[in-house]
């Protein structure tokens, strides 16, 4: 009988959680997202070096995309099982872009450049929970072309079977070869996920 009320309560308090979730408009949603206080968007600092870990819920993605209804329904069963973050860098004490920051030639930059686009994505991983280890599916490194300081990476990862959003803690990592800042780690709780809010129609 004791169990029996225990497991009722568990339940109770569960869907309590999932309708007590604020319902936000859509600009308010992303400010949301974005906003630090709110444990998806966390700051490390390593040394002169910031690195912005921002997770991206897929509602998120999507709305950022600014798609058709067609195209919003078709995007979320692709954006399913999977889990999305950016990773942002750039050097405090510097105006410069990070891809020229402290280089001389064009042979330097064109292998920093090189790096970021295609070699970077080996040195990102994810820790699922308490014991998933998730490697890459998708990568992008969004070259602004030195216009800005700050510098960006895309990283998607596949969940494990059965997982359509992120439910647990993540953890994600990157190794950082280019700046010295060696092995960075930021995390998104569990707790922060689970309180995301609902976007009003």
């Amino acid at each position: 009988m004791k169990k029996a009320i225990e497991i009722t309560m568990v339940i109770i308090l569960l869907v309590s959680n999932v309708s007590c979730r604020k319902t936000l408009a859509k600009g308010e949603y992303v400010q949301y997202v974005k906003d630090k206080n709110n444990g998806l968007n966390k700051m490390v600092k390593v040394g002169p070096w910031d690195y912005c870990f921002q997770y991206k819920p897929h509602d998120y993605v999507i709305l950022l995309e600014e798609l058709t209804s067609l195209e919003k329904e078709k995007r979320g069963k692709e954006l399913e099982g999977t889990a999305w973050f950016n990773i942002s860098f750039h050097n405090r004490e510097s105006a410069v872009s990070a891809l020229r920051y402290e280089l001389t030639s064009k042979d330097g930059y064109d292998k920093r450049l090189d790096y970021f686009l295609n070699h970077a994505v080996d040195d990102v991983k994810l820790i699922y929970g308490t014991s998933d280890t998730l490697l890459p599916i998708a990568y992008a490194f969004e070259n602004n072309y030195s216009l800005t300081p700050q510098e960006t990476i895309v990283v998607g990862f596949r969940l494990p079977i059965g997982e359509k959003a992120p439910t647990k803690d993540m953890q994600i990592v990157y190794d950082d070869k280019v700046y010295k800042s060696g092995i960075i780690k930021a995390k998104i709780a569990q707790e922060s996920i689970e309180n995301i809010p609902k976007i009003a129609l």
